[in-house]
């Protein structure tokens, strides 16, 4: 670690009376320049603040990104991210490029220099030893800078992470190579005295001059690299070979031993084991024209060293030649590659590219000639390289094509390559042998292709030149040859009655391709993928034949028809954007879009009924939807940038759908049909909620509008009959309804008077009647509108039939229907008194009525999807409900479900005859067997001293993180106390009395046996002998760590931001994720009722204080539920003797 200079030394560096130092660094030259200078920069307060909580941070030597990262953190306020965060972090920031944010944070720096050397003079004593420190302390965060600067390019970034590598070449004193930790880069040119002789006073003059100087680096010292061939240290390596260039390849990458030792002994292929040949296969060439090939290819390969003659090779291939855009001599080790070692590794993709382009980009591409023959092998492997050709036999000494190694190999030679390319500022990606540079400066261009070209040449590759993507319409665009090929393989597909596996997934492969210059292939290619991976099972059997059935001929179809018309893809657009932020809860969303011109628009709404037992993932997904569909109709040739707190729409968006989740990949095609049609060009960022507060507030709080009904709603089967009657006696049929909503109309085209994105318009009065002349309208106004429309439909000349309300009385109110969610009680207590009602409603708990409800939700909606008409639930649609949700619940499940619905319909006063409820009983009881799935936990429990050891070895400890400190005191307290999940989320600090010895908790609200006598049940915890088992020793240390950042008085909170409260699932999700640690699977959290009961009961034989500890009715439960074996002890008994 480098020590701080004392006081002293820091003063001696201004001061000239006390030293004058020999020789100054450039950095301490720059400082010194900035010292004289009078005028000061602006900088706002929150970045002096920023930059203040730099100063704090000491310079340690050598860090790395991690390190620097968890000391320094985000400084938002300066827009700087270091390389090492997640991509979240990269879409907070606007994927912001990192040479960038470190470029502006270094202006900081150099801002803060001139406003504290004001005080250098001024200052005494302390004073200006606490400005110098300061001054010191930002030689110390430039030091940093360089050091991330170096490590990203050392880890050789991808462009994809929006091009965050340094926009000029370095120097060559700050080349990036693995530097000792005494070693700096200087963010500063070379010769930095050169600088200061022809620069203005102010400081804004010299940083002006500093980075005008900086773009002018040249690349004198790097870009003349002459190919040299030295002396081969390896006699038994080939000839031109990388080999050859040993000493370049030691200067670029001095530590890499495994890089060194391949350019030294050659390639290792990653053979296994010895192979053993039994059949030698033939060569495979299928016309003159390509035997010929082979001979011509064979006697180069013999001129350039690449092979040579061999007596007996222990492994011989057949040779093939591979043609695509011109024939390819590779030999065929398909058998001997079941002997190779297999790694993945990730190339570089079209996606890589597109990142990398700007607009009006110049392109040129560096083509690498037979690069992998530039590689040699191993000696003892070539062996198993063979061949034979008229009669003779031959090995290569270079990597051939064909082996499965060969790719990673060479991406791992050449990535220090593009480490050090990447690392002089020049943007390049490549995929595999062929390298794509581009800038927008040609002249630049230029140069920065012939230092490549030289890098390469030197490195001992041989290169070609060829033309790549053409930057001129901006724009990725399939060839016309392989468009030609995707239709022709789907047409000849398409005619066929049945064909191999692997011949559809060769299609697939190249739709998957073409992906990238089209918008619509992979999602269009969703529902092909279902048909095919249904017809050959799992797992897959590519051999087998699959039947081309309808469903994949409808998905072939729209490539024929459809690929070449929506060929291509833009990959870059202005900079003017659109930002859409959507979220969604369980009952409504929110979405709200910010245009370039700085206004807004905003929507939200309720979910309709068939869409509220979504999971929230697809309630997302529809928010996007909803907000795209409702705020983006008159929007074309836009970017948007979506912000989401929901990775999985994120994630089905930017993977265009899912091959498994029908309805979200329906959706996302519709969504992306829409993009698509307008030319919106789309970038995803992942947001935190915390952020995302807007949209959050929208999908929350609804406006009057919308919250429901103010008056009376016709019901579904008022409306039927209307629309009946309109037809039967006057012969029509509604086409526009003016006063409705989604969940309230009488047609699909409809008129709210609040925004919906799914109305036709919005508010009836906003625009004239008379375009709807040829128009069946209908319209149920509210009672205080029928004269006003009255009076707009005689004034528009509009002809629609009116719906009014006519009260018998008109003392009473129309009664509305029932809201969002429906209440199992509404009906059964609808003719009874207020006070009654209340009454017996809250005689059942808020648990019951929501699972109730939902319940009752759900056969409803199942009846609704089938037609049914059946609000009396009867016995056959019941039984036909339950048999369908048997496929994808569990037993259990399915039995709670007929239990709801049976007490739902006897409030309903319908009733099961006998013979009925014992069918009801037989069908559950045939889903069991069906389902049966032997649970060794329904007749055993588990050993808590499994648990008691893991909590002894780890106990609790202020040094654990609130995560683990939270997972075992809730372990603790459910051993000690085991009651259910509910009760123990209720438990709160507003009902604690906590004391040194114990601790007592008064669960609020209602229980499962609570009774109008026993209405709260208390929890007592004491303190134990053993503190690494002792819970009141958790719970206190559990208290003192979760106060800083408590917000409520609930016992229980969430361990990480905003810390909110749990709910009893979470609880049971922590103790058996806990529980999974210790290397024990419970099988469920609430298995641990039944084994702390059942240890208790062997060790003490008392159940009466046990039923009033753990809250049970009646010892009846712990017998007939929770009283089981710890583990099998029958025969270990019976063969007990004395």
């Amino acid at each position: 670690m480098a020590e701080e200079p004392d006081n002293n030394e820091i003063l001696g560096l201004f001061d000239n009376s006390t030293q004058q130092p020999a020789e100054e660094s450039a950095d301490d030259q720059l400082i010194n320049a900035l010292l004289h200078n009078k005028k000061s920069m602006t900088l706002s307060e929150q970045g002096m603040k920023a930059v203040s909580k730099i100063f704090s941070c000491k310079r340690i030597s050598h860090e790395t990104i991690e390190s620097i990262t968890d000391r320094m953190g985000v400084h938002q306020d300066l827009q700087f991210l270091a390389p090492a965060f997640s991509t979240p972090y990269y879409s907070k920031l606007k994927m912001r490029s990192v040479d960038s944010n470190l470029a502006k944070m270094q202006d900081h720096l150099l801002q803060s220099v001139c406003m504290l050397s004001h005080n250098v003079e001024a200052a005494t004593g302390d004073n200006k030893s606490a400005v110098l420190s300061a001054l010191i302390n930002i030689k110390y965060v430039v030091d940093g800078l360089s050091d991330i600067r170096r490590e990203v390019a050392f880890r050789n970034f991808s462009p994809k992470f929006n091009k965050g590598l340094p926009s000029v070449p370095l120097d060559m004193e700050e080349k990036v190579t693995r530097m000792d930790s005494s070693e700096r880069i200087s963010i500063l040119p070379k010769h930095a005295e050169a600088l200061f002789k022809n620069v203005a006073d102010t400081p804004q003059d010299l940083l002006s001059f500093i980075q005008r100087e900086n773009r002018k680096r040249s690349y004198n010292n790097t870009a003349n690299i002459e190919p040299e061939r030295y002396v081969i240290i390896n006699p038994n390596m080939p000839p031109n070979t990388i080999h050859q260039c040993l000493p370049f390849w030691q200067k670029i990458a001095p530590t890499d031993t495994v890089l060194l030792d391949y350019i030294i002994n050659g390639v290792d292929i990653g053979i296994l084991c010895e192979p053993t040949q039994h059949k030698i296969g033939k060569n495979k060439f299928s016309s003159k024209e390509e035997e010929q090939f082979i001979e011509n290819e064979i006697k180069d390969l013999l001129r350039s060293n690449s092979i040579k003659e061999h007596d007996n090779p222990k492994w011989i291939s057949p040779l093939m030649v591979v043609t695509t855009s011109k024939m390819r001599l590779v030999l065929d080790l398909s058998s001997l590659n079941d002997y190779i070692q297999h790694f993945s590794f990730k190339c570089e993709s079209i996606k890589d590219v597109t990142d990398l382009l700007e607009p009006k980009a110049f392109l040129t591409s560096i083509d690498l000639s037979a690069a992998y023959h530039s590689c040699a092998v191993r000696p003892h492997q070539t062996e198993y390289l063979g061949f034979r050709w008229n009669n003779k036999t031959y090995i290569y000494l270079v990597l051939p094509f064909g082996a499965s190694s060969a790719p990673r190999l060479f991406y791992r030679i050449t990535n220090t390559l593009t480490a050090t390319i990447r690392a002089n500022g020049i943007k390049m990606t490549r995929f595999y042998d062929d390298f794509l540079i581009t800038h927008t400066d040609k002249d630049l261009l230029t140069r920065h292709t012939e230092y490549c070209m030289n890098l390469l040449r030197a490195a001992g590759f041989s290169i070609n030149e060829k033309k790549m993507i053409d930057t001129l319409k901006e724009e990725l665009r399939l060839p016309q040859d392989k468009l030609d090929n995707i239709i022709k393989a789907a047409r000849h597909i398409s005619n066929l009655k049945r064909v191999v596996a692997r011949q559809l997934y060769s299609l697939l492969g190249m739709i998957e391709f073409s992906s990238y210059a089209n918008f619509l292939t992979r999602i269009k290619a969703r529902p092909l993928q279902r048909a095919v991976n249904k017809c050959i099972g799992f797992p897959p059997n590519y051999n087998r034949y699959v039947n081309i059935t309808t469903e994949i001929r409808q998905g072939l179809a729209w490539y024929i028809n459809n690929i070449e018309a929506t060929n291509g893809l833009r990959y870059n657009q202005d900079h003017a954007s659109i930002e859409v932020y959507t979220d969604a809860c369980n009952v409504s969303y929110g979405g709200i879009v910010y245009f370039p011109d700085y206004t807004s628009q905003s929507v939200q709404g309720y979910f309709t009924d068939d869409l509220l037992s979504k999971h929230i993932n697809e309630k997302e997904l529809m928010a996007l939807s909803f907000t795209c569909f409702g705020l983006l109709q008159n929007t074309y040739n836009k970017i948007v940038n979506i912000y989401c707190d929901n990775t999985t729409t994120l994630a089905l968006v930017h993977n265009k759908g899912s091959v498994n989740k029908i309805f979200l990949s329906s959706e996302t095609e519709k969504l992306l049909d829409f993009f698509y049609e307008h030319r919106l060009y789309i970038n995803l960022y992942h947001i935190p909620g915390s952020y995302n507060q807007v949209a959050d507030r929208l999908s929350r709080t609804m406006p009057v509008t919308l919250q429901g009904p103010t008056e009376a709603t016709l019901t579904i089967k008022a409306r039927e009959e209307i629309k009946e009657f309109l037809l039967n006696k006057f012969n029509v049929i509604i086409s526009v309804d003016l006063f409705a909503s989604y969940e309230n109309k009488f047609c699909d085209k409809f008129v709210t008077l609040f925004d919906d994105n799914r109305a036709f318009r919005r508010n009836a009065y906003s625009f004239n009647w008379q375009g709807l002349i040829d128009e069946e309208v209908i319209a149920f106004p509210p009672c205080n509108q029928v004269l006003r429309v009255l009076r707009k439909a005689g004034t528009d000349k509009c002809n629609l039939w009116l719906v009014a309300l006519i009260l018998c009385n008109s003392n009473e109110e129309p009664k509305a229907q029932s809201g969002t969610f429906p209440n199992f009680l509404q009906v059964a207590l609808s003719d009874m008194d207020p006070e009654v009602s209340q009454s017996i409603q809250q005689s059942y708990s808020v648990n019951t009525q929501k699972s109730y409800s939902t319940h009752l939700r759900n056969y409803l909606n199942f009846c609704k999807e089938n037609g049914i008409k059946d609000e009396h639930f009867s016995f056959k649609n019941l039984t036909k409900y339950l048999s369908k949700i048997a496929t994808s619940a569990a037993p259990s499940t399915v039995n709670t479900i007929k239990n709801s619905l049976v007490a739902i319909a006897k409030l309903r006063k319908v009733t099961f005859s006998s013979h009925e409820k014992t069918l009801l009983s037989k069908l559950i009881k045939g889903i069991q067997v069906n389902n049966y799935n032997h649970d060794i936990q329904k007749y055993m429990t588990f050993d808590l001293d499994i648990i008691l050891r893991h909590i002894e070895n780890n106990p609790a400890s202020m040094e654990m993180s609130i995560k683990d400190l939270t997972f075992t005191t809730i372990t603790l307290i459910s051993i000690v106390s085991p009651q259910r999940m509910n009760e123990l989320a209720r438990m709160s600090l507003d009902h604690m009395t906590l004391s040194d010895a114990w601790a007592n908790f008064t669960i609020p609200g209602r229980s499962k046996n609570s009774t109008a006598t026993h209405k709260f049940h208390r929890m007592h915890i004491q303190k134990y002998a053993n503190p690494s088992l002792c819970p009141l020793t958790a719970l206190s240390l559990y208290l003192k760590r979760t106060e800083p950042i408590r917000t409520s008085q609930n016992l229980w909170i969430s361990y990480f931001k905003p810390h909110k409260n749990v709910t009893g699932t979470t609880l049971g999700r922590w103790i058996y994720n806990y529980y999974l640690t210790a290397g024990l699977d419970i099988g469920r959290p609430h298995n641990i009722r039944g084994a702390a009961a059942s240890k208790y009961y062997e060790i003490a034989g008392s159940i009466t204080n046990m039923i009033e500890a753990i809250n049970w009715a009646s010892e009846h439960s712990f017998f007939k539920f929770y009283h089981k074996e710890i583990g099998n002890n029958f025969g270990a008994t019976v063969l007990s003797y004395k």
